[in-house]
């Protein structure tokens, strides 16, 4: 909650390299984008001020809003027509110890 969004690095998320990233890789874009929905769900059912719930959904929406805006790879395009049909990530196993 502390932590602006920005295109720099200087103590902000930095959207620039996050829509990079996601914008190459669909499985991570997948996963972040259903992190974030679960974050704004928990956050709306905190006891946070009302002020800090609304400055944690309004970062949320700009990463949104830089995911919508961002020009994807053609391989990020191809594996959006597949969507969710196809696992897009590596199951964690639990080690015995």
């Amino acid at each position: 909650m502390n932590v602006e969004t920005g295109s720099d690095d200087k103590e902000k998320i930095n959207l620039k390299i996050l829509a990079e990233l996601c914008s190459n890789d669909w499985g991570l874009y997948k996963t972040t984008s259903i992190n974030l929905e679960k974050v704004g769900e928990i956050v709306n059912k905190t006891a946070l001020a009302n002020e800090e719930k609304t400055v944690v959904s309004k970062r949320i929406q700009e990463i949104f809003n830089t995911f919508e805006s961002m020009p994807k790879s053609l391989a990020w395009t191809l594996r959006d027509r597949v969507g969710t049909r196809v696992k897009w990530y590596i199951e964690v196993e639990e080690v015995g110890r």
